[in-house]
């Protein structure tokens, strides 16, 4: 019977479409109510399915494996790039950090720095300071943390603190504590590539777009008191998955000129 209704959706494109808008709006009811613990649950138990998040890369039988690989992604190096600008960088944290594919690349212009990378997922934590020890990177640390407990760093302990499609999981229950723990740590710039769109109001600055969060975060830091935020909407070339194209934006906060 299932695979029948499957071969029926697969063949009707307009039973296919309602099919489709009935799957996002009980994902979205779900993800409010349940917050942020919806998608830590699971990133937590990731690595235990064995599909890719990157279609460019073969289904590998290690999804950590291909988080690795994904370091050659035209996105990391343009991340990459935008902050370098910042040089000279003594210290660097990357919330959300998987295996480290983006510290890697970071380790590779900036071998005297402090580099430190926290995720949830326990097995990415420990196979990413695997694979960094067998690259000869000596400077990068990863860390088992959610983007909410980040209490072990001290004040002002990182000249840079930055995500890559991380906010994008975490819902309104849990948005403000992470970015005052940004504001908290960072000493000169957060740098966030995440979904961003700034076609909201003011009661109203995130929505939900097939199960990932949106938000308009020039709005959101100036509710911090931040008003030195540069907007960059990433080139379609870079991330060329459809989503990434309306929304993809490369967000940069300038603490150090308050």
């Amino acid at each position: 019977m299932r695979e029948e209704l499957l071969k029926l959706l697969k063949k009707s494109t307009t039973l296919n479409r309602i099919a489709s808008k009935i799957y996002w709006k009980m994902l979205h009811i779900v993800i409010r109510i349940e917050g942020s613990e919806f998608y830590e649950r699971r990133w937590l138990m990731r690595h235990t399915k064995q599909k890719s998040d990157w279609e460019d890369l073969p289904n590998r039988d290690s999804w950590v494996k291909d988080y690795w690989e994904s370091k050659n992604h035209p996105h990391r190096n343009f991340l990459v790039q935008r902050i370098l600008r910042f040089a000279p960088i003594e210290s660097i944290l990357e919330v959300g950090s998987n295996c480290g594919p983006n510290l890697y690349l970071l380790a590779k212009f900036l071998p005297l720095a402090r580099i430190i990378g926290v995720d949830i997922n326990p097995v990415a934590v420990n196979e990413g300071n695997k694979f960094l020890k067998n690259e000869g990177i000596s400077n990068v640390k990863l860390i088992c943390s959610k983007a909410d407990d980040l209490d072990t760093f001290k004040d002002k302990s990182f000249d840079i603190v930055f995500t890559d499609a991380v906010l994008i999981y975490i819902g309104p229950d849990k948005i403000e504590k992470v970015i005052k723990n940004f504001v908290r740590i960072a000493r000169k710039t957060i740098i966030l590539l995440e979904w961003h769109s700034e076609r909201l109001n003011n009661e109203r600055i995130e929505f939900l777009y097939k199960g990932k969060w949106v938000r308009d975060y020039k709005a959101l830091f100036e509710r911090f008191g931040f008003v030195n935020v540069k907007v960059e909407k990433i080139p379609e070339e870079i991330w060329p998955d459809s989503n990434w194209k309306i929304y993809g934006t490369l967000i940069t906060i300038y603490l150090d000129l308050y």
